[in-house]
């Protein structure tokens, strides 16, 4: 049945309420009342603009719109409407002697600082007077901080009456350390001015003057009245010398003025074109756009004029504190430290959709803002978007038209590429379907369009306002301007280079400060996002190679395969594969990568002529013809760094499952020699996104490798010590691109994602705000900036706006979940913080794992249940468990962790912390054990008193934590030595009540525990060097004869040798099925690899050989039967893990074994394959 009570139909209705047994909505242009029982509409109204918000009092209804207007409906009979407006006073400060040195001021003020848009701050506001005179005389905004009550009474009264307060200046008895960082244009002093005082902290006055040209004006003029107090240079100079700004500009021109210009933030940096730079690293190397990092402002643009977000549109730039964003042929500049909209400027022509295949057509310098679009590319200037020049692409000899496609700058000179125009201009659809109102005829419909055509108008029979939404929401006014490459590239050869590659003829310099043109090239097919600039170098490469060119570039393969350098499990079908000797020597050296690749024809082989011009003349350097296969395809993209071109797939993954099941594992790196064209190295390294270069690493989502050699980079697990991969993970659904600092990681998980890789403390995410589909979030300047681009999304992101992001020095890290991959033991150190809602790690570099475990189970989650789990076996009280409460601006007493002690969990009686896996033959451990309480605030000597056991060992007698610790808020750590553990480490907590309160029930906040011992085998790792063919054969024919003759050490001895230093797997199987037969725990740690650590990513998503998975778990059963007869339990435990990765055959063995056991497994042997 229907759930549905009634229903109110219309279309304009945007707001809601319930008050009483009425409903009250508005919309655009009306306001509706209707019977909340019955839906029955009571009353209707027009209304001036769109319905914002409703508020209901006991009688009244008060709606506000979005053009100002506020309504207030009354119930009881119709009357009049009342317009309520205030009279506006246009002298509201009386005249005396004062005003011609206020108005004096105020035009000094404004000239000397050019100032005039943007935020003001005065700083002892006084009654408003210097604010309002600034207010008229500019376009600023200004925020007057006054201390003195009356006196902000007395400015808002007066500034009301002007008409002004509120919407031009506010007056407020502020702090001034209260105020955000960087937000003020200008910063003035009323208060200064009159009495000479100066009562602010200078650096607090610094840090909120905006940086690349924010000035603070301050001063005194002559010719005051005798109630002015004089200004002493000497002070004020003495005092702008403590604010850590530059030496002033100090003048005496009618009386004392001293101006002090803020200019760049050392260490930040620009993100001047698509990818950052015309290196194309998609990282602004900026140095202080790390974390902690926390919201400076949010606001406009919104996602009106903002381009489709599935058109992955060009990136926003940024330099010199100015944010350029593109919308619908619109080019908006914004204030980058607060917000300002400092121009805006229609050009047809000026939107880039799929900026992905087709780069991007922004690219800021110091002075000018060049746009490409149609055949010409805009020098805008910065500050003012009035336009400087207008530079037209070399046309084409027959006259034709062409476009302006590739656009970069360098060192003085601007680059660009000629290409065919596209189909159809960005609103052609509108001018297409519709004319003077109304639907066309669909005879005049281009046959391409008559299907989407036909759809609209059975949607929307009268092409209204609706349309024009739909046609936004759903790319229509992107998708038809051309014949686009496919959204993603999901195969590495075949159909990866399609006709719709986005390429041009020419590539061209350009004079910037003449126009006049330096040079070109005339290729074939240039892709443009194959083009970087690098010291003093252009490459590109071109699509259009000869029958001669491919076959040379084969052969080269071929030669690189040889050397190592070219890593492919497989080669062309029409060449000979390489001696399986020499491959195997090459796996084991390390330098031929193993990787099950796809067969990969002659004519689908993506060769390209790859290109090295002088940048300055265009004269080439170098040419080289290289198979590039797997590369991206229509998709391929190319980025410089330190001697290093790097090719790659310029792709994202919109469908994360494809990497998840393997499907990507073709995608290819290719680096180059940027000085010869000389191939550096080539590998599949399965990544999902398009790679980030940060200095000498590659960031190939979710793991990192050294851009030199192309070799994966490890860290030490946090709980192990061992080297495991260095990876970072994107969970969350995703279309888009990465972007970086030199410190931080910023990309789209669902929501917005933060990895900070200098800290490498975990993935931090920012909810609520969804970024662009390719590239939005941009660190420059010494901030984040991340203006909007989810225009047209219709998921559930409650912000819709832009929003810029600054690090915050005194703030707290986030709560954050560390990803890592590996086996959890043998515990070398391990840190747990009880109750905690995340991990965290400490300035020791300690990580903090919260427990319960994060719950990374949730919507759009592409990988679920991700960082690292652990189960404590935990049993609390009945009623209880564990609590947290925010550590920000709270102090314990006794540590400086406080986030370890505002956490924690109540009646917890016993627990086991996984430190040895004896399965696995770890050998005992002896541990150092610390244990943290810190009482609640209501606690009280005697109240909560325990013992506290470690392996059934009592190490605490009624333990009393305010006792100990004479303070609830003081921290209690006791350390507990020479703890030896052979599997878990056991914690009791127990008190002799047998039903305690919560009061009275025990408490503990965390539990850390440091190895004392070195377990020798696991600190040093031998490398083994490998053996021949004949060598490995022989030492398995005296392995066979020493197990015949029951010599089982000397047996299992050979067998080792050869599974360890053999690359031929049928003699590691060889191998594996005499170790079968001993069953000796000696050869548990050599088949672990097989058994337990097989996460893709620790094998560099390769598969483990079916084959020595499954004579490894048979070893496993072997040696599990064997303990059966020393230790059932953990033969058991053997046999159980056994089951859980046992294929079909082996399965059968295990359940026959628990059965010898008298172990009851219900189920049939075949449910598991």
């Amino acid at each position: 049945a229907s759930m549905c009570r009634w229903e109110y139909p219309h279309s304009n209705l945007t707001s809601l309420i319930l008050a009483d047994d009425k409903v009250f909505a508005g919309g655009e242009g009306i306001a509706v009342g209707l019977e909340a029982q019955s839906g029955n509409e009571l009353w209707k109204t027009e209304v001036q603009g769109k319905v914002q918000g409703l508020a209901v009092t006991e009688r009244n209804l008060f709606i506000s719109t979005d053009n100002g207007n506020i309504y207030c409906f009354n119930k009881g009979r119709k009357s009049r409407t009342k317009k309520i407006s205030s009279p506006i006073d246009p002298s509201p400060y009386r005249r005396n002697k004062l005003g011609p040195i206020y108005e004096s001021t105020a035009e000094r003020i404004i000239r000397e600082s050019g100032i005039q848009k943007g935020y003001c701050l005065v700083l002892g506001s006084g009654t408003g007077r210097l604010a309002y005179e600034l207010a008229k005389r500019s376009e600023l905004k200004i925020i007057g901080i006054e201390k003195d009550q009356k006196k902000v009474a007395a400015a808002k009264q007066a500034l009301d009456s002007a008409g002004i307060y509120g919407s031009r200046i506010v007056v407020e008895s502020w702090d001034l350390p209260d105020l955000p960082d960087y937000f003020a244009d200008l910063i003035v002093s009323e208060e200064m001015m009159l009495s000479g005082e100066i009562k602010y902290s200078p650096k607090e006055m610094f840090r909120v003057l905006k940086p690349y040209g924010g000035v603070a004006y301050f001063g005194q003029a002559l010719g005051a009245s005798d109630k002015i107090n004089p200004l002493e240079q000497e002070r004020l100079l003495a005092w702008l010398s403590q604010s850590g700004a530059p030496e002033p500009e100090v003048t005496n021109e009618n009386g004392i003025w001293a101006k002090v210009t803020r200019g760049i933030l050392e260490g930040s940096g620009s993100w001047t074109e698509q990818y950052g730079n015309p290196q194309n690293t998609a990282c602004s190397m900026d140095q202080l756009v790390k974390g902690p990092l926390g919201v400076l402002w949010f606001g406009d643009p919104g996602p009106e004029k903002m381009v489709e977000r599935h058109a992955k549109a060009a990136s926003p730039v940024s330099i010199n504190g100015c944010l350029f964003i593109q919308g619908e042929e619109v080019i908006m500049a914004y204030d980058a430290f607060n917000g300002t909209l400092l121009w805006e400027k229609e050009i047809p022509g000026a939107v880039r959709p799929r900026a992905d295949v087709d780069g991007g057509n922004l690219v800021a310098t110091d002075d000018c803002l060049y746009v490409a679009a149609h055949d010409k590319c805009y020098c805008l200037d910065t500050v003012t978007g009035e336009t400087i020049r207008v530079i037209e692409a070399p046309p084409y000899s027959a006259g034709t038209s062409c476009r302006w496609a590739y656009v970069s700058f360098a060192n003085g000179i601007l680059y660009g590429s000629r290409a065919e125009p596209l189909k159809y201009e960005y609103f052609a659809l509108r001018e297409l379907l519709v004319e003077n109102g109304k639907w066309k005829d669909i005879e005049d419909i281009p046959s391409e369009y008559r299907e989407e055509y036909e759809d609209l108008v059975k949607r929307y029979p009268v092409p209204d306002e609706k349309l024009w939404e739909d046609f936004k929401r759903s790319g229509a006014l992107w998708r038809f301007m051309v014949d686009f490459p496919d959204w993603e590239i999901y195969e590495s050869s075949k159909d990866a280079l399609t006709e719709n590659i986005m390429t041009s003829d020419i590539i061209f310099a350009v004079d910037s400060a003449t126009g006049k043109l330096r040079w070109k090239h005339q290729g074939n097919q240039i892709a443009h996002i194959t083009i970087s600039i690098g010291d003093g170098k252009i490459f590109f490469a071109e699509n259009k190679v000869s029958g001669s060119q491919k076959r040379q570039a084969l052969t080269h393969k071929q030669q690189l395969i040889r050397k190592g350098v070219y890593e492919e499990a497989r080669v062309l079908k029409e060449e000979e594969e390489l001696p399986y000797e020499l491959v195997q020597e090459l796996i084991k050296e390390g330098i031929y990568e193993e990787f099950e690749d796809e067969l990969v024809s002659y004519e689908d082989a993506d060769v390209r002529a790859v290109f090295c011009l002088d940048a300055a003349t265009g004269k080439k350097i170098w040419e080289k013809s290289l198979d590039l296969t797997g590369c991206g395809g229509d998709m391929m993209g190319t980025a410089y760094k330190d001697g290093v071109l790097l090719v790659f797939g310029n792709m994202g993954d919109h469908d994360a499952w494809r990497f998840q099941n393997g499907s990507l594992r073709w995608k290819r790196l290719t680096a180059l020699s940027a000085r010869t064209g000389k191939v550096l190295w080539s590998r599949p390294v399965n990544y999902r996104t398009r790679p980030v270069i940060v200095g000498n690493q590659v960031f190939i989502e979710p793991r990192v490798c050294d851009l030199h050699t192309g070799k994966i980079m490890t860290r030490k697990h946090p709980v192990t010590g061992k080297q495991v991969p260095w990876e970072y993970l994107r969970p969350g659904h995703t279309c888009a691109v990465t972007s970086a600092s030199a410190h931080a990681l910023f990309y789209r998980s669902s929501s917005t994602a933060i990895y900070d890789f200098s800290e490498d403390n975990g993935l931090i995410l920012f909810g609520g705000i969804r970024p662009g589909c390719w590239i939005n979030m941009i660190p420059a300047n010494g901030l984040l900036l991340f203006p909007e681009a989810s225009a047209g999304c219709t998921c559930s992101f409650p912000l819709r706006c832009s929003v810029v992001l600054k690090h915050k020095e005194n703030r707290a890290q986030p709560w954050t979940v560390f990803i890592t991959h590996g086996a959890m033991s043998p515990v070398k150190h391990f840190a747990i913080n009880l109750g905690a809602p995340a991990d965290m790690k400490d300035d020791q570099d300690n990580v903090w794992f919260g427990y319960p475990n994060p719950d990374t189970e949730y919507l759009q989650n592409h990988f679920p249940n991700y960082g690292v789990k652990f189960d404590l076996h935990d049993e609390v009280l009945q009623g209880m468990g564990y609590f947290c409460s925010d550590f920000k601006n709270k102090t314990v007493e006794g540590s400086d962790k406080p986030w370890l002690f505002t956490s924690g969990c109540v009646g917890l009686t016993r627990c086991e912390v996984p430190l040895i896996d004896d399965i696995w033959g770890d050998k005992p451990g002896v541990y150092t054990v610390r244990l943290g309480f810190s009482a609640l605030m209501n606690d009280r000597v005697g109240q909560r008193v325990f013992d506290v056991s470690l392996q059934d060992e009592p190490v605490l007698k009624n333990f009393d934590i305010v006792k100990e610790s004479g303070n609830p808020n003081k921290a209690v750590i006791k350390e507990f030595k020479g703890i030896h553990v052979e599997n878990v480490l056991t914690i009791e907590l127990s008190l002799k009540k047998e039903n305690p309160t919560i009061g009275e029930a025990p408490l503990i906040n965390f539990i850390e525990i440091n190895r004392e011992d070195v377990d020798k085998d696991l600190e040093t790792v031998k490398p083994v060097r490998s053996i021949t063919k004949n060598r490995a054969e022989s030492l398995l024919q005296e392995a066979d004869i020493e197990l015949s003759r029951k010599r089982y050490g000397k047996a299992l001895d050979k067998y080792h040798a050869v599974f360890d230093a053999s690359p031929i797997i049928s003699f590691k199987q060889w191998a594996l099925e005499g170790m079968a037969v001993i069953g000796s725990p000696k050869s548990l740690t050599r088949i672990a690899r097989y058994c337990r650590d097989t996460e893709p990513i620790l094998w560099n998503y390769n598969e483990p050989n079916p084959v020595l998975k499954n004579s490894a778990t048979r070893v496993f059963i072997a040696v599990a039967n064997n303990t059966a007869k020393i230790d059932k339990q953990k033969a058991v435990k053997m046999l159980n893990y056994a089951l859980s990765i046992a294929n079909f055959e082996n399965r059968k063995q295990v359940l026959a074994s628990l059965e010898r056991l008298g172990i009851e497994i219900y189920g049939e042997p075949g449910q598991q394959d």
